[in-house]
């Protein structure tokens, strides 16, 4: 018996149309009519697991008071993965992470480097790629856990944070948090990070369906292991694509990401003799791969991410890209096409493809059709650019037919997929270099079609729009400017990162390095005091020299904003092509232009004029990107290129969208620098 928290029919009807803000705070009930329901609650949840329901009363105003209530403060986990219905009543959805240092194959896998698959499935066994390296986990999962939840469910996780000497935050990426801007885990900008020893409770509703993910904002500790999937599903009969697909299923998700062998820390600045220097060893699908090592020619005997189809069946799987470094990852599924229908969380036309490549917090949602004969195929997932010129990056999965969806060491019978022996294919979506509009095998994100409903009224039209350019690239620097020489030392200790041979270098946007506040920004709204941007830069930004300072650009709230991001980078080879994310809001991509083309700056490449609704999209090496957003969310919403490096070295601007946001919740923990000689309220004068 599950125990279910209802209110009265009428209740739930108020319920099922309402928002979840906006609404006059409701009488609480009493004590004892409180105490009842928790012990209730509380011992049905002991052997079963709770479902908490949330009543039509509940609201902003009151939710904090009414979890308290319910007891959810004591609770671990709460049952949310469910068929979503229309009309059906959200739930309160209850997660704990705990952060660590770790490794991968340690004491948890036994036998498993020996090729014993059993032993690989050892509860808190990571394989990773087969090779045993420390990491940071969640709950000692390789990838972590998996959250999955119906449309206006609220999201409580509870983290906490057992990594000695290292902080943290948690970052849910795409999710709007649209009256709940404190829960958008960004150091200094929303929260302050969580101490080691210490927990932080992220509360937020999810009022946008879609595939998202949550990954660690602090450091380097997404490339370590922090980050897992995000599934906000919707009922069936309210998605545009529902008559292509039957099944959306749990284990359908696919989470890549890249892997060193090595703390990503140790990379940073960068390493002058080191190799392969910050590039990944493999990527990884769900946490799992193998890994040849290329001194000797072995491969590692560690399990392969496996998914489960019946044939005649047609099939929805979400794609995740929880990259970290500078390499797009292109998908393919052995004998299979891919039918796209949503990017980012939002519905697109369905688009066949061949090939689907992805960059660093892009995430597609596709339909496979199990038409093929029964057997397995090779699911190959392939590194570009430096990952294939110079590093030859790939992993492969496997697609299996007719067997049980716990069945591992299932391999196809062809030969395996590599870089020098690949997929074949035709058509290819998001591939960085590809000119839009000017070829039929080669799609742009920005030709999508979107939906007439996903619209609105006036942001795609030409009329009443505040238009900005934002340029990004490098600093560089010589030995002597950044480190100084003897004879002319230097005080200054500027963030950079090396790259080989000798190149150093900062990231800027608009000519400026991001460097965050000591105190959180969204604390003090209402000051500026301590903030650059173009037209507002530091005495010691003049004459054009090196500015670093906290990088702020104001915006008009419920304004139509257009923005053209270039990358001002020179050619090179490998080329480089950076993903950009917004925190808070999604926008419609316009228009994508290689370095030899030009932006129109009219309309957009879609061929409905509706184009796609993206939080992250590339801009290609030296071309630019044109994106469209209207500003009704208001807070301090980071942008920043999602390349982790670049991200540590300045590439990012915090835009802050005036408009009222509600305040901190009660006892929201503050930081700042500490000072002890300051002005006192005292006579401090010496006698």
């Amino acid at each position: 018996m599950k125990f279910h928290y209802r209110e009265s029919s009428a209740m739930e009807e108020r319920r099922n149309s309402r928002m979840h803000k906006g609404y006059r705070l409701y009488p609480v009930r009493t004590l004892f009519e409180r105490c009842t329901i928790w012990l209730e609650f509380f011992i049905h949840s002991i052997a079963q697991g709770p479902v908490i329901e949330i009543p039509s009363q509940v609201t902003m105003d009151n939710l904090y008071c009414w979890l308290y209530g319910m007891g959810v403060q004591n609770l671990n986990s709460t049952d949310c993965n469910r068929t979503c219905k229309a009309n059906g009543t959200s739930r309160v959805c209850v997660y704990t992470f705990v952060l660590e240092h770790y490794h991968a194959m340690g004491s948890a896998c036994g036998n498993c480097s020996r090729g014993v698959l059993e032993d690989c499935m050892h509860p808190q066994c990571i394989t990773g790629d087969g090779t045993e390296r420390g990491l940071m986990s969640i709950n000692r999962m390789g990838i972590g856990p998996s959250i999955q939840v119906c449309l206006g469910d609220l999201v409580a996780v509870n983290v906490k944070n057992q990594m000695g000497g290292t902080e943290s935050t948690i970052h849910w990426h795409g999710i709007l948090q649209e009256g709940t801007q404190w829960m958008d885990g960004v150091p200094k900008i929303t929260q302050c990070g969580i101490p080691e020893s210490s927990s932080f409770r992220y509360v937020f509703f999810v009022n946008e369906s879609g595939t998202y993910f949550y990954h660690s904002h602090t450091g380097f500790q997404k490339t370590n292991g922090h980050n897992g999937a995000l599934i906000v599903r919707r009922p069936i009969s309210d998605e545009p694509a529902r008559k292509l697909y039957s099944e959306d299923k749990s284990g359908h998700v696919m989470v890549l990401t890249d892997y060193m062998h090595e703390y990503a820390e140790l990379f940073f600045p960068g390493l002058l003799t080191r190799n392969p220097g910050i590039a990944p060893a493999t990527f990884l699908i769900n946490g799992l791969g193998r890994w040849r090592d290329p001194a000797t020619n072995r491969t590692t005997q560690t399990p392969l991410a496996t998914f489960h189809v019946q044939a005649g069946i047609s099939y929805r799987m979400r794609i995740i890209n929880a990259a970290s470094m500078i390499c797009p990852m292109q998908l393919q599924i052995e004998n299979h096409t891919m039918t796209v229908i949503a990017t980012d969380g939002s519905d697109v036309q369905p688009k066949t493809v061949d090939a689907l490549v992805s960059q660093s917090g892009e995430r597609f949602d596709i339909v496979l059709n199990a038409s093929q004969t029964s057997g397995a195929y090779w699911i190959y997932v392939r590194g570009l650019f430096v990952c294939n010129e110079v590093d030859r990056v790939d992993q492969v999965g496997v697609l299996s037919y007719g067997t049980a969806d716990n069945a591992t060491g299932i391999y196809p019978e062809t030969p395996e997929p590599t870089q020098d022996n690949p997929l074949p294919f035709e058509i290819r979506l998001n591939y960085p270099n590809a000119s839009c509009e000017a070829s039929t095998t080669e799609i742009c994100v920005s030709e999508l079609e979107g939906y007439e409903d996903s619209s609105p009224s006036d942001i795609l039209g030409e009329t009443n729009i505040t238009r900005m350019n934002v340029t990004f690239g490098y600093w560089e620097w010589t030995v002597e400017t950044l480190h100084g020489t003897i004879n002319h030392p230097t005080t200054e200790f500027n963030p950079f990162q090396l790259r080989p041979p000798v190149i150093l270098e900062t990231g800027i946007m608009n000519g400026i390095s991001n460097e965050f506040p000591d105190t959180v920004m969204m604390l003090n709204r209402s000051s500026n005091a301590s903030f650059c941007n173009e037209q507002n830069k530091p005495s010691k930004c003049a004459n054009g020299s090196f500015c670093i300072c906290t990088h702020v650009i104001e915006l008009p709230y419920k304004a139509n904003v257009e923005l053209v991001l270039s990358d001002i980078n020179a050619l090179s080879f490998p080329p480089l092509s950076h993903p950009f994310h917004l925190h808070g809001y999604k926008f419609y991509v316009m228009e994508i232009a290689r370095s030899n083309e030009s932006l129109t700056m009219t309309g957009s490449q879609s061929p409905n004029k509706i184009p796609p609704l993206k939080d992250t999209v590339l801009i290609p090496q030296n071309g630019s990107t044109r994106i469209r957003f209207y500003t009704g969310n208001p807070g301090d919403w980071l942008f920043h290129c999602h390349f982790e490096w670049h991200m540590s070295i300045g590439m990012s601007v915090v835009f802050r969208v005036h408009g009222s946001v509600p305040p901190p919740p009660e006892n929201f923990p503050r930081c700042e620098s500490f000072d002890p000689i300051a002005p006192c309220n005292r006579n401090c004068s010496s006698n």
